[in-house]
């Protein structure tokens, strides 16, 4: 698949060659530069081809002739489930996952992953892309995936992850209701020596980063329980794993049925087989997205609508006091 970029020279890149603009402005790889290269009309700088030792000047119009690898079918099985897409450009493809359902092929789920499923959504298409997520969500986590379509969209995209510019919201369903109604969790966060998956906050972790906002809270009581819960907007700062579940744990109000880090109120007290009575997995949704098209430059908005689980659960409790 053909993609031709262009970008205009500012006057912080005046007098870079060519070959410093593609591969530290557009993330481009030197592979991909060589490619370009030997392309007809594959590299110009305002329509005229020019040679990457060249060097650009401020207002200057660079523009490239990419041609992905066309290599995503070669190695992943298509899966014809059709995915839930919210929004598709030249560049981007934003996908809404629902939990249970792994982003990439993993032990035990080589062909059921949402990779799979869009290999097949672009193989029905006619067109052959190598999707490369931007970010992660666990497995049982729901909501909202960016895909980049080319390397020169990721590059971008993760350079507005680093920047701050790239904005990724969460909802949770959290045990309890904490005292402070908003506020952020500055705690490192490392693998448990030993363990597979577990994390843990740990002065030997790397940095972690969350804030929080409480949006409602919740009172149950029934024969058999008495508890509390919150529904909770977060942002991460940082992406180490699991973030979220550390923190909202290390806090004392680990999410509605998450079994990994703690057994909450909800848990021990429902006589209906605990959280898991109310919902089979970690409570956790990433809701929105914002975000810069990276060569059109339009602020792009997304929200993943709240998962029928997590609007059961909220359903069943008794009582709302925010």
């Amino acid at each position: 698949m053909e993609r031709r970029v262009e970008i205009e020279v500012s006057h912080e890149d005046e007098g870079r060659t060519i070959e410093k603009m593609l591969t530290e402005r557009l993330g481009l790889t030197r592979k991909q530069v060589s490619q370009a290269k030997f392309r007809s009309g594959g590299i110009c700088v305002n329509g005229v081809r020019q040679r990457v030792n060249c060097r650009v000047h401020e207002n200057d119009r660079l523009q490239v002739l990419l041609e992905e690898e066309s290599t995503s079918s070669a190695h992943l099985v298509p899966l014809d489930v059709p995915p839930d897409i919210l929004y598709e450009d030249q560049d981007l493809l934003v996908a809404d996952k629902p939990a249970g359902l792994v982003v990439h092929p993993s032990p035990g789920h080589y062909g059921d992953s949402l990779a799979n499923m869009l290999v097949s959504y672009f193989e029905n298409k006619g067109s052959h892309v190598m999707i490369r997520p931007v970010g992660r969500l666990d497995r049982e986590t729901s909501g909202i995936m960016v895909f980049a379509k080319n390397q020169a969209a990721a590059s971008r995209l993760e350079r507005q992850k680093a920047e701050g510019i790239y904005k990724k919201e969460y909802l949770a369903l959290a045990s309890g209701c904490p005292e402070k109604k908003s506020g952020e969790i500055r705690q490192p966060v490392r693998r448990i020596p030993g363990e597979l998956m577990k994390m843990e906050v740990s002065p030997f972790g790397k940095d972690a980063w969350t804030e929080y906002e409480i949006l409602e809270e919740y009172r149950i009581e029934k024969e058999h329980m008495r508890a509390a819960a919150s529904l909770v907007r977060l942002e991460l700062h940082t992406g180490r794993t699991h973030q979220i579940r550390v923190h909202m744990a290390y806090m004392g109000h680990p999410l509605l049925g998450d079994t990994l880090y703690g057994t909450d109120s909800l848990q021990r007290k429902s006589a209906g087989g605990g959280a898991a009575g109310l919902i089979r997995r970690a409570a956790l949704h990433a809701s929105g997205v914002t975000l810069i098209q990276p060569f059109t430059k339009e602020r792009l908005c997304f929200n993943a609508p709240f998962p029928e689980d997590m609007k059961r659960c909220v359903d069943s409790f008794l009582c709302r006091t925010i």
